[in-house]
């Protein structure tokens, strides 16, 4: 094959503008950091370093999420915290107010206090979030959850449940709605509750209770009916039949049916009755409520100071149960912060092998591209001189 000159000087031609692409390319990778500057550099590259981006973009997320949620539990664990010390501190208020040594004043104080801590409560219920949103009022974040009304305070919310995506396969509930934590408190001792029924005129209070044979309890309604001052009967409200008949009053001493026991003392009138029934779910607010009516009775009357007696021993039993739930949405809510921190952790170790990958596939290897290019421009250096030889020979040159 002849290689004329003319053939040469193309070919030279082409291999100076090849290698100046090169250089060109090894310096922006170096200017830039990055070694995939156009799709066509690596079109499978690229392709991979795409479908990093999305799950890094999904790692982001769920990061943002995770911050979301555990900002808005922080602030729930504090609802939480001054509900708390409100509810003991209401404890405290009806153990006080739980004898016969105070004085008219000394209620009207106790009262007074018990009035704002009403008000409190229903604040807490009613919590709003940084964005305006109320806390507890489930998917319905613009509806007030609770309102007064007439002294009675209705739940105006929903009772669905949030949920936050974490991590592609995890997910925590973010919400806890108004119902479950101001409304859900079960009364008594949680099987059964006891107290006098209205109406009665003698000074008689009953107990708790304590369920004796749980294999012979059934959730029925009985009422302890005084025929006389030291007569009573047990009446089954479910059918109005009478278990128990004629049986002699001993104050202080036990009284058993049902699989439960329960004891009256003081002094029942003939016609005064006493309920046993299955316990039932009360609100936070109605107990501060009986607590605070209870210290409106007139005490010139000794059935108002029974029935007074009767209302806090069950306001102090009620007190603790709502420190029992409001402990148990406590912990729940604890265990998902933990569970939070656990998945975030996952995620910030998924997003940094996600982004050390695609940095090896995407950034520059600067010892690689300098090399690269100082042989690059060795070799344009190269063909240029060897260009310029050629260009300047003659026939003559090969006769010499």
């Amino acid at each position: 094959m002849r290689v004329t000159r003319s053939y040469f000087q193309r070919f030279a031609l082409q291999q100076m503008q090849q290698t100046q692409k090169n250089i060109a390319k090894y310096q922006a990778q170096i200017s830039t950091g990055k070694k995939l500057l156009n799709p066509s550099d690596d079109p499978s590259a690229v392709a991979t370093t795409e479908k990093l981006d999305a799950a890094i973009q999904r790692m982001a997320q769920y990061k943002n999420n995770a911050d979301a949620v555990r900002q808005r539990l922080s602030q729930q664990e504090d609802v939480f915290n001054n509900m708390t010390d409100t509810m003991q501190r209401l404890k405290e208020l009806s153990i006080q107010a739980n004898t016969d040594v105070l004085s008219d004043d000394d209620r009207r104080i106790i009262a007074a206090e018990v009035k704002q801590i009403q008000n409190q409560l229903l604040d807490y219920a009613n919590t709003r979030l940084p964005n305006g949103e109320y806390m507890f009022s489930g998917s319905m974040g613009n509806t007030q959850p609770f309102i007064l009304n007439d002294n009675k305070v209705s739940y105006a919310g929903d009772q669905s449940e949030s949920w936050v995506q974490l991590s592609d396969s995890r997910k925590v509930r973010a919400n806890d709605t108004g119902d479950v934590i101001f409304q859900r408190i079960r009364n008594g001792n949680g099987k059964f509750y006891t107290d006098l029924k209205s109406g009665n005129s003698g000074t008689g209070v009953i107990d708790g209770g304590v369920l004796t044979d749980p294999a012979s309890f059934t959730r029925k309604s009985f009422e302890i009916q005084f025929t006389d001052a030291n007569t009573f009967d047990i009446v089954d409200l479910s059918d109005g039949s009478e278990t128990q008949t004629d049986l002699a009053y001993q104050p202080g001493e036990p009284i058993s049916f049902n699989g439960l026991s329960v004891t009256i003392k003081g002094a029942p009138e003939n016609g005064d009755a006493f309920v046993v029934a299955p316990s039932k779910n009360i609100d936070i607010f109605s107990i501060a409520g009986d607590f605070a009516n209870a210290l409106k009775l007139d005490r010139s009357n000794p059935a108002n100071i029974a029935k007074a007696h009767q209302t806090f021993d069950s306001v102090i039993n009620n007190i603790d149960n709502t420190l029992e739930n409001i402990q148990a949405r406590h912990s729940d809510l604890g265990a998902r912060m933990g569970y939070i921190d656990t998945t975030e952790d996952e995620t910030e170790s998924v997003a940094f092998i996600l982004n050390k990958t695609r940095s090896e596939i995407e950034d520059t290897d600067y010892a690689e591209a300098i090399s690269n290019l100082d042989f690059q421009m060795n070799t344009l250096e190269a063909i240029r001189q060897t260009y310029a030889k050629m260009s300047q020979s003659s026939l003559f040159d090969y006769l010499r």
